[in-house]
């Protein structure tokens, strides 16, 4: 889904909205609820990490228990951009 990054923030929205609704309407037990994402994509156009951080400031509004950032490595920075990297791997 292209266009804005409001519109196509509203997918990934919409499916936490979707699983919350689930989890209310069938879980018998606790349920946590989470969202994993990986923060950048190498390619051009592609989610950079300014668009990323968006989306978390979206999700942290959601009520969830928990995001999972997946950067490949604990110290690694932007694939995208060398000027954000940790010093250790420069």
């Amino acid at each position: 889904m292209g266009g804005t990054l409001e519109k196509r923030m509203s997918f990934p929205l919409a499916v936490v909205d979707d699983v919350k609704k689930a989890v209310l309407d069938h879980a018998t037990k606790p349920f946590i609820i989470g969202y994993r994402l990986s923060p950048e994509e190498r390619e051009n156009p592609g989610i950079t990490m300014e668009e990323t951080l968006e989306l978390v400031d979206k999700l942290a509004d959601q009520d969830l228990d928990y995001l999972h950032n997946s950067v490949g490595g604990f110290w690694n920075g932007s694939i995208r951009d060398d000027n954000i990297r940790h010093p250790k791997l420069l």
